[in-house]
């Protein structure tokens, strides 16, 4: 087996490694397999350092909220929401799903900007932080003090304002959950409506792999890094659950046609949920770099 071919069939025993640790449950597993977990959530080096040098088992870690994270551990907003998403998900056994982002952080900066007395400087803070929807429903009110809110009140009022946020996302889930008993037809609604957007995304991957196949041999290409599907170098890799890397955009398409199973394997889909491959990504990202 090549080298290569050696490293993606290792990443892929991994995955599924990950997913069997957090169904099992995190709160057990060993401090190698907290690491293997965290790395393939994408949390930084640097946080993940921090946990294992305050040593922070799964038991543990669980446990913690934002103020525990950062006036005992150090660590920061940005990465202290990051991993409140992630020990959210292991809490109901699942990994961090890869979903699109509804807020980006322009849709926060806006969200904030109803507030008469949001200051420029807490807008500046959001926007170096590049704080989007997903971190600011796990947001909580010295989180506000921290990004340059200092008046109770308003972060008072903001909080109001963010439940009522957050009650609206949870009756969204509540219906997504209960439309999933059937699960083709959720996956077929959500599809449908994104198909023209999905082409369009496709379209643009095939445009950047034309440039980069100008200057590099196809037969240059590691397999690896081309989707099963389009043959194509990925863009956005993710692991479905046959344990296997499609593109993004070409799985969704691919879910979209209704199709239930695996486009290599031919196997049904025991699930529908797309986890990002960060580990091809930079792969991928650093051939791109080296055959410019």
């Amino acid at each position: 087996m090549k080298p290569l071919e050696k490293r993606v069939k290792e990443m892929e025993e991994r995955w599924n490694a990950n997913e069997g640790i957090v169904k099992k449950g995190v709160e057990v597993c060993s401090g190698v397999e907290l690491r293997q977990l965290l790395e393939g959530e994408g949390v930084e080096g640097s946080t993940i350092a921090k946990l294992e040098a305050n040593k922070v088992g799964g038991s543990l870690l669980m446990k913690l909220n934002s103020d525990a994270m950062k006036n005992h551990l150090n660590i920061g907003l940005k990465e202290r929401l990051v991993l409140i998403r992630i020990i959210r998900s292991w809490n109901n056994k699942e990994m961090v799903e890869d979903k699109d982002e509804q807020w980006n952080n322009e849709k926060v900066v806006e969200w904030f900007k109803q507030f008469g007395f949001v200051s420029a400087q807490f807008i500046q803070n959001l926007s170096k932080l590049q704080i989007n929807g997903s971190m600011l429903l796990e947001m909580e009110i010295n989180d506000l003090k921290e990004l340059g809110m200092d008046a109770y009140g308003e972060r008072i009022e903001v909080m109001n304002k963010l439940d009522v946020l957050r009650l609206e996302q949870g009756q969204m889930a509540h219906s997504e959950e209960v439309r999933l008993r059937n699960k083709m037809e959720a996956m077929e609604d959500q599809f449908v409506e994104r198909h023209s957007e999905m082409l369009v995304e496709l379209d643009n991957i095939r445009r950047e792999n034309e440039k980069i196949m100008k200057r590099k041999r196809v037969e240059d290409i590691p397999n690896a890094f081309l989707c099963p599907i389009t043959q194509e170098i990925m863009n956005t890799p993710v692991f479905a659950s046959d344990g296997h890397t499609y593109e993004k955009a070409a799985i969704e398409e691919w879910f979209g046609r209704r199709k239930k199973t695996s486009p290599l394997t031919g196997a049904v889909l025991r699930s529908f949920k797309l986890v990002p491959n960060h580990s091809m990504k930079s792969l991928i990202q650093e051939f791109i770099q080296n055959n410019q």
